[in-house]
């Protein structure tokens, strides 16, 4: 065991896996997570997968009224852009817009079979039409419209509906190999943080313990130094997350495990700093907080 906690390779190696194990183990908890709200381990596959695609559908149908209906009323340059995005061809989501007579607005649907039908309803805002609010203006209450909304079947797009499947079914089959996978990736995690706390401080052909330069840093000052750097880091993606809120479930994965990446190592320095201190004897009194209180005490004594 010695020769293990004294080795810097196994040392480097033990860091690496650790992050891959907390990578594990922190994938696996917001995976179960996600599965016990699609309730994977209560329903089929058939009602689960249909939940899901519920949740697309809605979203589908409330970009098609906000984002493309008052495009398509304005006859906006952007029209045609959005007309390629709500295609048949780049789109299994099909769509009816019928306004409050029933007569139909727009559509792409044209009685293809279906695997899911949703109805929703939305309504326009009322509004003050003229060129200036004092100058007679005309009170124009808006329309409701509904909107049917259709999913292909089978898909013949590669769009969110694709995606969703395939990953869905295989997140099913192996929904509760998840569970094992979590549990290990915690407990491998747990056995080696303990051997790295450990190994912090010792080297190979040195019985004692000897510090490094980090460790000669005021703990205080290095602890507050790791933070704000931790910070730093996870404020820059959190900015880079919400630049890109309409990326794939695969980018949002990304920029999440980048984050953790560059977060678990800086944790573990500070755990095995604080270590090497701790076995040093007398950690408190390399800190900027213990020299001020005993200069302030020496002053009180005199």
């Amino acid at each position: 065991m010695n020769k293990l906690t004294h080795s810097l390779a196994a040392k480097v190696i033990a860091i690496f896996l650790v992050i891959i194990f907390v990578l594990g183990f922190i994938g696996g908890i917001v995976g179960i997570n996600y599965l016990v709200e699609y309730n994977f381990y209560g329903e089929p596959f058939s009602a689960v997968k249909e939940n899901i695609f519920e949740d697309i559908t809605r979203e589908y149908a409330s970009r098609l009224f906000y984002d493309y209906f008052p495009v398509y009323k304005q006859d906006s340059s952007y029209l045609p852009t959005l007309q390629k995005v709500f295609s048949t061809d780049n789109t299994n989501f099909l769509y009816t817009i019928k306004n409050e007579d029933g007569e139909v607005i727009l559509s792409n649907y044209n009685n293809q079979e279906v695997q899911l039908n949703r109805t929703y309803t939305y309504e326009e805002g009322n509004y003050w039409y003229g060129e200036e609010f004092n100058d007679n203006p005309e009170y124009v209450k808006g329309e409701t419209y509904t909107i049917d909304c259709y999913v292909k079947k089978p898909l013949t797009a590669e769009d969110r509906y694709f995606t969703v499947e395939h990953w869905i079914t295989i997140a099913y089959s192996m929904r509760y190999t998840l569970i094992i996978v979590t549990i290990l990736s915690f407990l491998i995690a747990i056995v080696l943080f303990i051997f790295l706390m450990c190994s912090a401080g010792h080297r190979k052909g040195k019985e004692e313990v000897i510090p490094n330069g980090l460790d000669k840093i005021p703990f205080d000052i290095f602890l507050a130094g790791i933070l704000a750097i931790a910070f730093i880091s996870v404020a820059l993606l959190d900015n880079i997350y919400s630049w890109t809120y309409y990326m794939s479930i695969t980018g949002h994965i990304l920029i999440i495990g980048a984050a953790l990446i560059m977060t678990v190592p800086l944790l573990l320095l500070a755990f095995m700093s604080f270590a090497t201190r701790y076995k040093l004897g007398g950690w408190w009194k390399n800190t900027i907080v213990y020299r001020l209180l005993y200069s302030v005490y020496k002053v009180i004594r005199r």
